[in-house]
């Protein structure tokens, strides 16, 4: 039987690579987790939710300081990796200036990723992220097989 989120009961002891399975988590970021003791190696699902929950806050409340600071005209809140790295997770609606300004990019080139299809226009950070990043990897295989590599 496939564990789901919805077939494992709270009280469950699951291991990190078991957690990481099942909600889709990034394998080599919960292990850099687990590796900081942010994240048990294993625990039950209520301590583990508990545990990477509290991750996910913390760095909403970060990326929602760096673009509050960006509004403000600080055009580079902090370096490009930690703000590359905080978007990664982040369930939460942003506008595509916000987006913009995490990836790089201008507003109307993301509204132009939106255009395409490449973007789903109701995305949120990280649906965006993800299509993002997808985007750019079908570019690169594109390119590659082009120069037969």
């Amino acid at each position: 039987m496939t564990m789901t989120p919805e077939t494992i009961a709270a009280d469950a002891v699951l291991t990190s690579e078991q957690f990481a399975e099942v909600f889709k988590i990034p394998a080599h970021e919960l292990a850099d987790l687990v590796l900081m003791g942010i994240v048990p190696s294993r625990g039950t699902l209520q301590q583990m939710s508990g545990a990477y929950l509290g991750v996910l806050q913390r760095r909403k409340d970060h990326l929602c300081a760096a673009v509050d600071a960006m509004k403000a005209g600080d055009k580079q809140p902090d370096s490009m990796h930690a703000r590359l790295s905080l978007s990664q997770h982040l369930d939460f609606p942003c506008t595509q200036e916000q987006f913009g300004r995490l990836v790089d990019l201008s507003q109307a080139a993301v509204s132009g990723l939106i255009k395409r299809g490449i973007l789903r226009p109701d995305g949120t950070a990280l649906t965006w992220w993800r299509d993002y990043v997808r985007h750019l990897e079908d570019e690169g295989r594109a390119r590659r097989a082009g120069r037969g590599a």
